[in-house]
């Protein structure tokens, strides 16, 4: 018996079996044939020379590697070699982790692994013993329990989605994602903003900003100061920006990323420390007593 299944993180696959065997015998089995019916058992044909990330050249890659009799890891030399397996790859059909367990002497098998990432989970039961041993195995339950999370999404500084981002098959996507909630096309994979229309792989908004004269050193196609750690642009047209305290020589100051210098009375230049914030950063520095 064997089931595939995409998983998520948090998605539990387990497997349970009961099963009983006869003595083994000294005849040799054909574990040369593993990969061949592994591949059969999940109905996928052979993989082509040189074939990688493909479901197929996944398993056959494990099959031949069981096969090989280095597959298992078992230490356990005195139970048969009959074991109910869980195998982890990730979506580019990489591996990642198993689970297994061993038949032993109260005839029960459970394995059981909860997925850390976006791929896919292959459950299967095996006699992989290398003398002919007759093998029954009886109520045999594989699992499937989704996690909680419906959609995870991750971004690079401009907001394009990393390849860690996924969403469940059947589920409508939130698309009020990066940048404040403003809300993401699909098709046109923008996101469309109050004032203009935002391209997170370029990292550029794709109409002039009406703002322009306001921020004449800057390019009028310019998102956040090209400083998306620190500032965001919600609508298209004005960056918003943040203050934080700093403590330098012992004095809490608050810190405006728009205008240019410290320039307030109470404030002390020799407290201006532009290491703190590097020299990316402009701004000016006032007391905040």
């Amino acid at each position: 018996m064997a089931k595939s299944f995409s998983v998520y993180p948090g998605d539990v696959v387990g497997i349970q079996a009961y099963a009983k065997y006869a003595a083994p015998s000294g005849t040799a089995s054909n574990l040369t044939a593993f990969a061949s019916a592994l591949l059969s058992a999940f109905s996928l044909t052979p993989p082509g020379g040189g074939e990688v990330n493909t479901a197929r050249a996944a398993i056959n890659g494990w099959g031949s590697l069981e096969a090989s009799g280095n597959g298992d890891g078992s230490n356990n030399s005195t139970d048969p070699k009959v074991f109910v397996t869980i195998l982890m790859y990730d979506l580019n059909y990489n591996f990642l982790d198993l689970a297994y367990s061993q038949l032993g002497s109260s005839g029960f098998l459970s394995a059981s692994y909860t997925a850390r990432e976006p791929g896919y989970a292959y459950v299967y039961v095996s006699n992989e013993h290398p003398t002919l041993v007759d093998v029954y195995f009886d109520d045999i339950t594989i699992s499937y329990t989704p996690g909680p999370i419906l959609q995870s999404n991750e971004y690079y500084p401009f907001g394009m989605q990393t390849a860690r981002s996924w969403t469940r098959p059947a589920v409508t996507a939130n698309n009020f994602l990066a940048n404040g909630g403003t809300e993401y096309n699909a098709s046109s994979s923008l996101y469309d903003l109050d004032f203009r229309n935002y391209d997170p792989i370029l990292g550029r908004l794709t109409q002039v900003d009406p703002m322009s004269a306001k921020y004449a050193g800057m390019s009028p196609y310019h998102f956040a100061f090209n400083n998306p750690a620190t500032f965001n642009d919600p609508g298209g047209a004005d960056p918003e920006y943040l203050t934080t305290a700093c403590y330098t020589a012992g004095m809490p100051w608050s810190h405006d990323y728009i205008t240019g210098r410290p320039a307030n009375n109470e404030g002390s230049m020799s407290s201006w420390n532009p290491d703190f914030y590097g020299p990316a950063l402009m701004g000016f520095y006032t007391n905040s007593r």
